[in-house]
């Protein structure tokens, strides 16, 4: 029996596959497959995969969301009673690059799918004017979320 078979039976002798058994599964096909060039070939796919699981264009989309929500959202740890000059600041620092992201293959674009769904799609200058109007009226009433 090979390593990643090993590897992937319990005590009870049924398959159960984790993580250390796709580690070593994986480990077992770079050495076999690429031979001498296993380790450069492994370094290879591996930058592969955390490059396609991190770093996409669409992950930043959501994190920039999730952070402002989070942080000036009413359903966020201060329950929306955030800071409207915090939330213009975040805002302003990524305002550029959700204009991008939601600009890269729009949904009504040839391209399918949409990186971003029509129904993720802020008015980005809509949510400018209003944090800028709730800093210059030093407002106390709740951020809100993005998209609001």
């Amino acid at each position: 029996m090979c390593g990643w078979a090993r590897a992937a039976r319990s005590r009870g002798g049924e398959r159960r596959f984790s993580v250390a058994a796709g580690t070593v599964l994986r480990e077992e096909f770079f050495q076999k497959y690429y031979g001498p060039a296993g380790e450069p070939m492994r370094n290879y796919w591996l930058t592969a995969e955390k490059h396609f699981a991190l770093a996409r264009m669409g992950f930043d989309y959501g994190r920039i969301r999730a952070e402002y929500d989070l942080n000036y959202g009413r359903r966020g740890g201060r329950g929306g009673r955030g800071d409207h000059a915090a939330a213009l600041r975040f805002f302003q620092a990524n305002q550029a690059r959700l204009e991008a992201l939601q600009g890269h293959h729009p949904a009504d674009g040839p391209y399918w799918p949409a990186l971003v769904p029509n129904y993720f799609v802020v008015d980005l200058a809509k949510v400018r004017s209003r944090l800028e109007a709730a800093v210059k009226s030093a407002s106390t009433q709740p951020v809100g979320e993005l998209d609001e």
